[in-house]
């Protein structure tokens, strides 16, 4: 378990899309002017909100019922999801101009 849990960790952690993801998130959601103590805030937040998350999806997903159910919908799920982020990156960009 502990070398699931590392190489996850390891994944995640150095993967270029989560960091992108959070930055252009970050830098929509918090003012300029926000002091640095409430961006450190929000930051930790995330942190915390991503090891729950993730937390919650392995035990989730690791039950065998869960497992088959979830391949059933992937397809559906991912393009749902990948259809939000491209119109919340557009709205990004379209705002940014």
């Amino acid at each position: 378990m502990l070398r699931g849990l590392r190489v996850g960790f390891l994944t995640e952690i150095t993967n270029p899309k989560t960091i992108a993801f959070f930055l252009g998130l970050f830098a929509a959601a918090v003012p300029a002017a926000t002091p640095f103590w409430a961006k450190l805030a929000v930051l930790s937040a995330g942190g915390m909100i991503e090891v729950a998350w993730y937390t919650a999806v392995s035990f989730a997903l690791s039950s065998g019922p869960m497992r088959v159910g979830y391949q059933n919908i992937r397809r559906t799920v991912d393009r749902v999801i990948g259809t939000l982020l491209i119109a919340v990156g557009l709205k990004v960009a379209l705002d940014a101009r």
